[in-house]
């Protein structure tokens, strides 16, 4: 597998490892609002029964008075369960997040590096074999290249690519840099 194909197989690991997250963090908020919805009209009904039934007949017995007690206690108990429960859930999303960072960052790395180890290999050619070899990449990789070369190497190496394509490159290594200036303003 060429470096092309690995940079693309990585980038699509990371891809899927932000969608996994995205599709479990969506999953957990769904079944945490199912659950409060669902949970939340079962105790307002009890509770409404249990006022209209001690409106009808009251009296000061304390068996009728202990279910109300009961039943909020069971309901706070519930709700004491769902909130352990979401609190879990949470920690378990902030361990997946945190995977999945220092995944991306892993892969940006190991990236970088490999970058770096063709810009190298750029920089030990003689400018005329490494202008050649330029011309057959994509303009967009020839940017990257070219842009992370020292500017002596990369001037001599642009100065053997044909007009057109240099100044093709040329231009996309300006719009780079205004992007990259602009990020680093924010």
């Amino acid at each position: 597998m060429n470096m092309r194909q690995q940079g693309m197989a990585k980038r699509m690991l990371v891809r899927r490892a932000d969608m996994s997250f995205c599709k479990l963090f969506i999953f957990t908020a769904a079944i945490v609002f199912m659950l409060l919805f669902f949970s939340y009209p079962v105790s307002y009904s009890q509770d409404a029964k249990e006022g209209a039934d001690s409106g009808v007949a009251k009296s000061d017995n304390s068996t009728e008075q202990a279910k109300p007690k009961s039943a909020k206690a069971i309901e706070e108990e519930r709700l004491l369960i769902l909130k352990a429960d979401i609190k879990k859930e949470i920690e378990q999303l902030n361990r997946l997040k945190k995977e999945i960072e220092d995944a991306k960052n892993s892969l940006a790395q190991k990236r970088q590096e490999s970058i770096d180890k063709i810009v190298k290999i750029f920089e030990s050619m003689p400018a005329e074999d490494a202008a050649r070899r330029i011309e057959k990449l994509d303009e967009n990789n020839s940017v990257l290249i070219l842009s992370s070369l020292k500017p002596k190497v990369a001037g001599k190496i642009l100065a053997q690519i044909e007009v057109e394509m240099a100044a093709s490159i040329s231009k996309k290594m300006i719009a780079k840099s205004r992007a990259s200036q602009e990020k680093s303003s924010r």
